[in-house]
């Protein structure tokens, strides 16, 4: 090996471990325990007892096609299946899939209202949050399970900006153990 050689290779040999350095951590990687903090913090919202929707919503200021017809088809139940069994004062979050499968977009006047049953609690009328005709959405409303033991029931319609009913009723069913 020549001098040139010998040198270039001391040099490499010194200044490597500086270049190296740069590629490793500069402390000790901890674990995040998920209990006491996030990477990632979601925004939060006090639960509104409101419907809501999985698709891009319509603005209202979409003009409806012409000679539309509402159309709420139930698709099934995607939280507390009927018959569930929950306790007693306790927060239900109940949420079903449904298609609009008419040609109609769901804007600002549409809404969900009890025909049937107990309120649990959740208010009546609620907003039918957007939905355009051919897409599938997720209509939540919050319920409260009612103090005394027994079998419960709320029904609910969907209403069009005219206030006619149309679409599958969407039907909670719960059990209160005693």
């Amino acid at each position: 090996m020549t001098r040139a050689h010998s040198f270039r290779f001391l040099i490499l040999i010194l200044t490597l471990p500086v270049f190296l350095g740069g590629c490793v951590a500069l402390g000790p990687v901890r674990a995040v325990d998920s209990s006491t903090s996030s990477l990632y913090v979601a925004p939060t919202r006090q639960p509104q007892s409101s419907p809501t929707v999985s698709v891009a919503p319509t603005s209202a200021a979409e003009a409806q096609p012409e000679n539309c017809q509402n159309v709420l088809s139930y698709v099934k139940d995607l939280t507390l299946p009927d018959g569930t069994f929950v306790q007693a004062n306790s927060q239900l979050d109940k949420q079903w899939l449904v298609r609009n499968s008419g040609t109609c977009n769901w804007v600002d006047g549409y809404t969900l209202q009890r025909i049937d049953g107990n309120d649990l609690g959740a208010v009546s009328p609620q907003a039918l949050v957007p939905a355009r005709g051919g897409t599938e959405a997720t209509v939540r409303i919050l319920f409260t399970a009612p103090d005394q033991p027994g079998n419960y029931s709320s029904t609910w319609q969907a209403f069009n900006a005219n206030g006619d009913p149309f679409g599958d009723p969407l039907t909670i069913v719960i059990n209160v153990p005693d």
